[in-house]
């Protein structure tokens, strides 16, 4: 195989290639409150809610880092985005591990779920979700919809009537493909909005980012067409991996988890020999599994034949 250059198939963000039109003037990178209200308002307008009942962050970092300070007893399916457990691990709180939605009422003032999760792809719809709500009314529903909008045919639990303890997190880095932009925001009841407002930044975008927030609300129909090529380029990359002889593990998500029949450093070989990064789950504790975000049919390809030499050698 002919290595022309490093291809890098371990992101979790959209790789689309759709570039804003930016003016990046010096007097852009002023700071001031009522960028985040714009933001607040274009995120309302944008999924048919009312204005307060979303809280604009800095990246969904700033807003897991907040949960800590108001829940105490938290649990979730598991396994969960790090972000989650070190920010409770910062104020040595531990998360209860579920491996699904209890079908008992559990006693936790928070229950986190990932959806579609990160990197199994597991995807509960939102009636689960919602009765799962409605049997435990003093639990605060976390659903972080980070990679919904990318996902196969997954619906958001958001809308004007959700039930007051549910709290949705929404990141528009992931979906825009833009990492250097940090923006995202919560959406819930006013009152659980209000009470998270306490540790909200007191300027959580600058001028620059609220001129990408503006343009992804405004171009939003081009992301969804990115979003539709990129769930057949999946379709193509689990087709090859498959072919190769790996194990491909069904995902809603829009990348892709799966292990090789023999036990190898896979990362580390395709790493060194074919200049292709991929996500070891070790962190995740799924060992021997790796994730894939596909790129176009000519990289999946090249993907596929470096793993299925890896496998025969």
């Amino acid at each position: 195989m002919i290595i022309s250059e490093q291809l890098d198939f371990s992101v979790s963000f959209h790789p689309c290639k759709i570039a804003p039109t930016i003016d990046y003037g010096s007097a852009l990178f002023e700071n001031s409150p009522r960028f985040s209200e714009e933001f607040r308002a274009l995120a309302a307008q944008n999924h048919l809610v009312a204005a307060n009942m979303v809280l604009p962050l800095s990246g969904s970092s700033e807003g897991i880092s907040m949960l800590p300070r108001r829940f105490h007893k938290p649990a979730g399916i598991f396994p969960l985005f790090a972000d989650y457990t070190e920010s409770f691990f910062r104020e040595q709180i531990g998360i209860t591990k579920y491996a699904s939605i209890p079908e008992e009422r559990i006693t936790a003032d928070l229950f986190i779920i990932v959806n579609p999760q990160n990197p199994t792809g597991t995807y509960i719809d939102p009636a689960t979700i919602n009765r799962f709500a409605r049997k435990n009314p003093q639990t605060t529903i976390l659903v972080d919809e980070t990679f919904l909008e990318m996902g196969d045919s997954c619906q958001s639990v958001i809308s004007l009537e959700m039930l007051p303890n549910i709290l949705v997190l929404r990141s528009i880095t992931e979906s825009s493909g833009w990492p250097s932009l940090r923006a995202g925001y919560f959406v819930s009841s006013p009152r659980l909005i209000s009470e998270l407002k306490r540790w909200n930044l007191p300027w959580q975008i600058t001028a620059v980012d609220l001129q990408l927030i503006r343009w992804y609300f405004s171009h939003l129909q081009e992301f969804r067409d990115s979003w539709e090529i990129q769930r057949h380029l999946k379709l193509d990359l689990v087709r090859r991996l498959r072919s190769v002889g790996c194990t491909v593990v069904d995902s809603k998500a829009p990348f892709v988890l799966f292990s090789i029949p023999r036990e190898k450093d896979l990362r580390e070989l395709l790493q060194q020999n074919y200049m292709i990064l991929v996500r070891d789950c070790r962190s995740y504790n799924l060992v021997g599994y790796y994730r894939v975000t596909p790129r176009s049919e000519s990289e999946n390809g090249r993907l596929a034949s470096a793993i299925g030499e890896i496998i025969r050698s």
